[in-house]
């Protein structure tokens, strides 16, 4: 038995040997590990060839220390074609705070591209980026004609050709979207001519609508991440319930959909709108800290531009609205209320029979749009980053590295994750469970291992989690929500990182750990099941593990031991008791702790 838990220690030292020695070749940190390294080390990242671009631009080196970035100066419509724009030379970030406008926007599909001319040179871009130029352009000769319009768009004001220039400019992207006077989200997406109707719409209804301006915030910004990663929907109606719906303006909402919704051209307005809700923007993954982190947002589509700090509101109550009307929700809450959304659901087919049944199956999900508003609603300044990390899971990125590095901004400093695009995904991974571990003195980041394609095909410890690939399911183990075992969660917890032979970053994880398999536990470990099979696999044991607040499903392999992310508690395995029923002296003196390696 381990008489003391010691001193705490997150170190990272070189394993003289190899707990997999006893292994085939293809479990052992050797052949498979080095041979599929090279694979996982190429970039994923999409972007479009510009090679005469980048021989011509006098692209010179930004000052990492200094926080310099490039601005775009977008030159009048000329009327000859292509945007035009001149790239200006560098300058300190503090010394343009609030002189320039940063561009929000969907990169779309990298085969599919325009021309644009920069310093009279043909630069090919993003079709969805020349169309938001276009936007932007637009709303800078309607709005401001008579000044200079100084623009921050990432493909053009970043040397997409230099990794590392894309790494440090990444790192203080929030910086760069806080420091901008404002930013412009172009919700137009895909190969469509969008005429801009849908905002029209509802630029109409926000006229209509008696809100007030002045922003206010639903709820915790944590709570609504939480619930979001475990049931969307769930999240959304927790943030609504939080305020009086008369005072949000839910009832004058209502009330004017219920005087309008005979009208066809009211309906064709809410449809258009209806594909500003689904646009690809509310899910990319940049998007969230671009939108959270921005002082003023006007969204564009078309020729149409709505300020988002004075109609957040309606932005809000009409995503909720939205949802219920579609899917023939009742509020069962209010009976006021109740025959207004009843008047309009007998109303509402006009709006669902011009959507195909495939359409409203596969697309018609609003969770996105509403959780994105919520969040930027609840801000608060920052969240842990497991929580975002788990938000992340149902973003989309071209370069699935991004899905970590858009959300660091948004977590605290104290994680000290760098972005660097010349990481290989694996290395990324590793790092990022491991500073989590150290910053959060905790190994409760375990409970979101999942067997993944990247732990097959690149050799990723088990004991690392896969933040990029989707799962199938964002339920946490029972434990996290119970904590029944959080009395084995020691203040100073002891674990380290290990280097294996390969010295592609830390490998193997060291901790102290005791095996639960004393008869007083019995019944809760025949709880233990695979959630696939529903049955038990006797090479599954049953572990407690210093500094986690639950049990873990281990698997021996050689000297170490496999993390298996297909075992899971069930929701009533801490029904019996029996924990409770044996003093904490008892639990203590039954375990026998000892030090392992998880691989």
């Amino acid at each position: 038995m381990r008489s003391s838990l010691g001193k705490r220690k997150h170190d990272e030292t070189v394993l003289a040997q190899d707990p997999l020695n006893s292994q085939q070749d293809s479990c052992s940190p050797g052949s498979k590990r080095q041979r599929l390294e090279n694979a996982s080390r190429k970039s994923t990242f999409c972007t479009i060839k510009n090679t005469n671009f980048y021989s011509t631009s006098a692209y010179s080196d930004l000052d990492a220390s200094k926080h310099e970035i490039r601005l775009l100066k977008i030159l009048p419509d000329s009327g000859s074609g292509p945007v035009e724009c001149e790239l200006l030379p560098k300058r300190r970030l503090a010394d343009v705070e609030e002189k320039y406008t940063a561009l929000s926007y969907v990169a779309g599909d990298p085969k599919n591209i325009e021309v644009i001319l920069v310093d009279g040179v043909r630069c090919n871009v993003f079709a969805n980026l020349d169309y938001a130029l276009r936007e932007a352009r637009n709303f800078w000769s309607q709005n401001h004609k008579d000044e200079e319009f100084l623009l921050w768009v990432d493909q053009i004001c970043i040397d997409q050709s230099n990794d590392s220039e894309r790494s440090h400019q990444v790192g203080f992207m929030r910086e760069i979207y806080q420091s901008a006077k404002q930013t412009l989200a172009s919700l137009s997406a895909d190969d469509r001519n969008w005429d801009g109707e849908g905002l029209a719409w509802f630029q109409e209804l926000y006229e209509h609508l008696p809100l007030e301006l002045d922003p206010y915030r639903p709820t915790n910004m944590r709570d609504v991440l939480v619930l979001f990663t475990q049931n969307p929907q769930d999240a959304i109606n927790f943030t609504f319930r939080q305020h009086r719906r008369e005072e949000s303006g839910y009832f004058h909402a209502l009330e004017y959909l219920k005087d309008n919704i005979r009208k066809s051209s009211f309906v064709t307005g809410w449809v258009a709108f209806r594909d500003l809700l689904l646009s690809p923007w509310w899910s990319r993954a940049w998007i969230f800290q671009e939108f959270i982190s921005s002082t003023v947002v006007y969204f564009l589509n078309g020729r149409q531009s709505v300020c988002w700090n004075n109609s957040s509101k309606t932005w809000f109550m009409l995503c909720i609205i939205h949802n219920q009307l579609i899917k023939h929700e009742k509020d069962q809450q209010d009976s006021v209320l109740n025959k207004l959304a009843t008047t309009i659901l007998e109303q509402s087919h006009r709006v669902r029979e011009r959507f195909s049944s495939a359409e409203f199956d596969e697309k018609t999900r609003f969770e996105p749009v509403q959780f994105v508003i919520a969040s930027r609603m609840s801000w608060a300044g920052s969240v842990d980053l497991v929580t975002l990390l788990k938000y992340a899971q149902s973003c989309h990125a071209s370069d699935s590295r991004d899905k970590i590095f858009a959300l660091l901004g948004l977590s605290n400093p104290g994680y000290d994750i760098v972005p660097s695009y010349e990481k290989s995904i694996r290395e990324i991974l590793i790092e990022t469970t491991k500073r989590i571990m150290t910053f959060e003195d905790s190994l409760d980041v375990l409970a979101y291992v999942r067997p993944s394609r990247l732990h097959s095909s690149s050799s990723l410890p088990s004991w690392v989690v896969d933040w990029v690939s989707r799962w199938e399911s964002l339920e946490l183990p029972s434990s996290l929500v119970y904590r029944p075992f959080s009395k084995f969660k020691k203040e100073n917890s002891s674990f380290s990182f290990l280097m294996g032979s390969g010295g592609q970053g830390p490998t193997f994880l060291q901790v102290w750990g005791a095996r639960i398999d004393y008869m007083f536990l019995f019944e809760m470990e025949k709880r233990w099941r695979n959630k696939s099979s529903q049955s038990s696999d006797p090479t599954v044991e049953m572990w407690m593990l210093e500094g986690a607040s639950f049990p873990l499903a281990l698997r021996p392999i050689g000297d170490g031991y496999l993390i298996d992310g297909d075992y899971v508690a069930e929701r009533d395995w801490q029904a019996p008791g029996l924990l409770y029923e044996v003093p904490d002296s008892g639990i203590k003196d039954c375990m026998v702790w000892k030090r392992i390696f998880l691989v």
